[in-house]
């Protein structure tokens, strides 16, 4: 943490994969995640096939039935779920724009709190253009599954906040963990399944997201061919999920190896114990699912609130010696030249 702090920046924007420098302790992390990525991912199989049938009966996917009877299918569950879907919607976004509201403390507070629902309102639909047609999605993921996950970071390349609506699919959660927590900060480890194409991948690199030397690694290995294609043993299980959506949307899985498909990469936040740490912390890891190459390892603990501004009264004391000294060596060095304009000229008495 000590290049965190020289740095003046926040822990969790700092990509520790570099001063990993040992490639065995790199390779073991990665193996760590994959392993309880690939457990948790078969021990949630029958999960998702229960998932699928419900789209199927959502969408009409009727079985084939035996001999020439005819297949009736009565939208009982698309109906229901669309009028709670747009009667929800409607609740949670007005047509007036009015979104979000804030509360004041007091009396004296009342102005704040409109400039601040007004700019929250603002920056829902003006700065984060993907946030409500994302929620329409959430809330149709919720109302057929249970559960809806959604993801909220700052977007570097396009320097603002971003919002992602996640399917339910991509979220892999350990086996027989429950949480009552909305957040599920109480899990032991949450894997998301990120699809990246290769200029993001880049992009993320450029701005130090990623590893740019791990991705220039993840790069070779695409370019030789052997970076697998993410056709892993594991991935030729396509998500039950998703095969209903593919039949039900008229496409198919083209067989050819596509060289521009996305990598898809595993985003674990667990909790990890790095190198010559005594403790078990955070932590956001970020690997290729098919070459296990390790990009990106970030805290994701907030500050200590009593460090913090220990910290901060230390710096301002040493900046105010700092400065002190400077003035008392500005004072000291026009003394000096005064004292040398004075001298007698060679040859004086």
């Amino acid at each position: 943490l000590r290049y965190v702090w020289i740095e003046g920046r926040a822990p969790e924007t700092v990509n520790l994969v570099p001063s990993i420098t040992d490639e065995d302790e790199r390779r073991k992390i990665a193996n760590r995640v994959w392993k309880d990525y690939d457990r948790d991912f078969r021990s949630s199989e029958r999960y998702r096939e229960k998932r699928a049938s419900i789209l199927k009966l959502f969408v009409g996917m009727l079985p084939p039935s035996e001999g020439d009877g005819a297949q009736i299918h009565y939208s009982i569950i698309a109906k229901a779920v669309l009028r709670i879907q747009s009667r929800i919607r409607d609740q949670q976004f007005p047509s007036d724009g009015e979104f979000f509201g804030v509360k004041p403390a007091d009396a004296n507070d009342q102005e704040r709190a409109i400039r601040v629902a007004k700019h929250l309102n603002w920056q829902i639909l003006h700065q984060i253009p993907e946030y409500v047609p994302n929620h329409r999605m959430l809330i149709m993921q919720w109302l057929l599954y249970g559960s809806a996950f959604s993801y909220v970071y700052w977007g570097a390349e396009k320097n603002r906040p971003c919002h992602e609506a996640c399917a339910t699919e991509d979220i892999i959660l350990p086996y027989k963990r429950k949480s009552t927590d909305p957040s599920l900060a109480d899990m032991p480890r949450i894997t998301r399944i990120l699809r990246l194409q290769r200029h993001e991948l880049e992009a993320e690199a450029a701005t130090g997201y990623y590893d740019e030397e791990s991705v220039e690694k993840l790069r070779e290995k695409m370019h030789k061919g052997n970076a697998g294609g993410n056709q892993g043993e594991e991935s030729q299980k396509s998500s039950s999920v998703q095969e209903v959506t593919d039949k039900a949307s008229g496409v198919e899985k083209s067989e050819d190896q596509d060289d521009d498909a996305p990598r898809v990469l595993l985003e674990q936040h667990r909790w990890l114990k790095l190198p010559n740490e005594e403790r078990s912390r955070p932590v956001i890891v970020t690997i290729d699912r098919e070459t296990k190459i390790l990009l990106q390892v970030r805290l994701r603990e907030d500050e200590d609130p009593e460090d913090k501004p220990r910290f901060n009264r230390e710096q301002d004391a040493n900046n105010a010696q700092y400065a002190a000294a400077m003035v008392q060596y500005q004072q000291d060095m026009a003394a000096y030249e005064m004292a040398l304009s004075q001298l007698p000229i060679p040859g004086e008495q």
